[in-house]
C-alpha cells in the first residue's frame, strides 16, 4: 500500500456522501495530506478505512509525522468537529498515529479562525502535538523536529 496515493473517493462507508476532498501519500516517514473544504461529518467517517491501511503500514516502518495541505475552505460543523475529534482519539488507541501534525493553512481561507480553536482543542484530547503554518517550509522544519 505504501507509495500509492488514496483519496475519499476509493472509500465510502455511509449513505451520505461526503462533502470535501483529499488526496494522501506518503513521502518516506512523512504522510502528506492536500484537503479541500468544506467537509462534512460522512468526511472525516470515510477516513477511518483510509487510515487503517495507510496508517498501520506506515505505523509498521517506524516512527512519521503528517503534513495537511487546506485549500478552498476548512467550514466544519460542531458534528463534524466531533467526527474529526474521534478519527484522532481512534488513530491514537489503535497505536497509528503520527508523532506530530501539520497544517498549512493559506491566508486566503477566511474560515480557518473560526474551526482552528475547535480542532486545536481535539488534537489536544488526543495528546498529539499540533501547529499550524502558513507556509509549507515552516510546516516541513516543525514535523521534521519530532523525528530527530
Amino acid at each position: 500500500m505504501l507509495g500509492k496515493s488514496q483519496s475519499e473517493q476509493d472509500r465510502q462507508c455511509s449513505r451520505f456522501k461526503p462533502h470535501g476532498a483529499i488526496t494522501v501519500w506518503p513521502e518516506g516517514n512523512l504522510i502528506r495530506l492536500e484537503l479541500k473544504g468544506p467537509f462534512n461529518r460522512e468526511f472525516f467517517a470515510s477516513l477511518r478505512s483510509l487510515n487503517a491501511d495507510l496508517y498501520a503500514d506506515l505505523n509498521s516502518q517506524g516512527p512519521f509525522v503528517e503534513i495537511a495541505v487546506f485549500h478552498h475552505s476548512m467550514l466544519m460543523s460542531s458534528a463534524t468537529i466531533d467526527e474529526f475529534g474521534a478519527v484522532l482519539l481512534e488513530r491514537k488507541s489503535t497505536g497509528h498515529a503520527p508523532l506530530a501534525t501539520a497544517w498549512v493553512i493559506s491566508p486566503e481561507i477566511k474560515d480557518a479562525f473560526v474551526v482552528l480553536p475547535h480542532v486545536t482543542k481535539k488534537f489536544e484530547q488526543a495528546q498529539r502535538p499540533f501547529m499550524w503554518f502558513r507556509t509549507l517550509r515552516e510546516a516541513e522544519e516543525w514535523v521534521r523536529g519530532f523525528l530527530g
